[in-house]
């Protein structure tokens, strides 16, 4: 079994609609909801707004890559492979030149955190009081993952695992190649995938 790491394209790299730049989408939702989106923490009874700058819009859109949005395909997909830790919350999310609402579209919240970083094998930078400015009004990012030259993950941690975040890292969604097979068969858009390596 391969994993990967799926990646939000950003707009200016968008090649699916010829020379149109891809829409992205900003999210409106109070700082505790933010907060919970980005690090991956169950939030209940919650519909998130949103904006969308117009020009076409992929099945998987470029908000902030701790945070998915997901048309209902991309939703499809996501309820089929790992239903059990992605929450999917209702999404009004509405075209900011055109003020149209545009249907369908949710937020993928995954709330799986596995501690599966190989620390020996893994060469990885942590947040410290030195590297985060203002630290003190993010005293939760200490010792965080901020950047990895080369992530390396426990095979033995992960095996049986379809979707998830790794833990101390909320930038990551890691998919095994049936996602990545399954991306490609129903020809979604908006999806990069970096494959992650593995040990024993």
């Amino acid at each position: 079994m391969r994993y990967y790491n799926l990646v939000q394209v950003a707009p200016e790299y968008s090649t699916e609609w010829g020379g149109l730049l891809a829409s992205s989408v900003e999210l409106e939702a109070a700082d505790h909801i933010d907060r919970a989106l980005t690090y991956g923490t169950r939030v209940e009874n919650v519909v998130v707004s949103g904006i969308c700058r117009g020009g076409p819009l992929p099945d998987y859109p470029f908000v902030i890559p701790q945070v998915s949005v997901a048309s209902p395909r991309m939703r499809h997909l996501f309820e089929a492979i790992s239903s059990e830790t992605i929450q999917i919350l209702e999404l009004n999310l509405r075209n900011q030149i055109t003020g149209e609402d545009i249907p369908g579209y949710v937020v993928a919240n995954l709330v799986e955190h596995v501690e599966c970083v190989d620390r020996q094998a893994s060469v990885a930078a942590i947040f410290t009081k030195e590297s985060l400015p203002n630290w003190e009004k993010h005293p939760h990012m200490l010792g965080q993952y901020r950047t990895f030259h080369n992530l390396v993950l426990s095979r033995a941690a992960i095996a049986g695992r379809s979707v998830f975040r790794v833990a101390g890292w909320p930038m990551s969604t890691i998919v095994t190649e049936s996602f990545v097979e399954a991306v490609s068969q129903a020809d979604l858009t908006g999806c990069r995938f970096e494959e992650v390596h593995t040990s024993e």
